[in-house]
């Protein structure tokens, strides 16, 4: 029985870390470009929503042990449509509102929507849906969020095809040739070793890597924040968003 403890408490531990670890991805892919400034308090709405996901379901789940977190499949369209927003108004503050708003009406209405289909049994119809269909919206996720990592690593922070022109840049190389080699590491990894510790692991020996590369070449944190490698610390106030 204790054994199963320390089994049940590692595995939570683990999950939790991704879970932490993917939220910040999230956010920092969401928010950046003109809304970079309300990172650190879209990552806490971000991690809050996740943290009521995880209650919820572990709660009131008629699957037991059931458990979630935030998918990437909607993540291209809602840093589409977050950045279309952020494009047309000025103040950034009422942009980070309404986006806020718009990704909270939307998880709302869409968990509305499944819980009606699941209460009707709309699931059977899942069936008539062709392969080549999900085969090609998985496909077109993966386009659009690449599309949207280029766009954090140029220094337009532009999210389109162009974009690519500038990957030759010296200061977007320093940023995209080194995570395009920590994800195949981590893909490589993930192939190699069946275990759920490779990832959290790959994760803190990047981590471990990416501060080394930076004492030794003499950055200082405000430096890694300036350049949108960190989150800038700042005061959150949630007061503040609302005067």
């Amino acid at each position: 029985m204790k054994t199963s403890y320390l089994t049940t408490l590692s595995l939570a531990l683990v999950l939790a870390f991704i879970t932490v670890s993917v939220c910040f991805a999230f956010s920092q892919a969401v928010y950046f470009g003109r809304i970079s400034d309300y990172l650190p308090y879209g990552s806490v709405f971000t991690l809050a929503g996740t943290g009521v996901l995880l209650l919820t379901m572990s709660l009131f789940s008629a699957i037991p042990n059931a458990t979630g977190r935030p998918q990437d499949e909607p993540l291209p369209i809602i840093i589409i449509s977050t950045q279309i927003i952020a494009s047309h108004l000025i103040d950034g503050r009422a942009g980070f509102l309404t986006i806020l708003a718009s990704i909270c009406l939307t998880s709302i209405i869409t968990g509305c929507l499944l819980y009606v289909a699941g209460v009707l049994k709309w699931g059977k119809y899942a069936r008539f849906i062709p392969f080549p269909v999900i085969a090609g919206l998985l496909a077109g996720s993966g386009i659009l969020l690449m599309v949207s990592c280029i766009g954090q690593v140029v220094p337009t922070h532009e999210m389109s095809w162009g974009a690519l022109s500038q990957l030759g840049n010296l200061h977007a190389a320093l940023l995209w040739v080194p995570s395009l080699a920590f994800g195949l590491a981590v893909f490589l990894i993930a192939k190699k070793f069946k275990n759920p510790l490779s990832f959290p692991i790959s994760i803190v020996v990047g981590i471990v890597l990416f501060y080394a590369a930076c004492f030794m070449s003499g950055t200082s944190v405000e430096s890694l924040a300036s350049m949108g490698l960190l989150i800038k610390a700042q005061p959150i106030s949630i007061q503040a968003l609302s005067d």
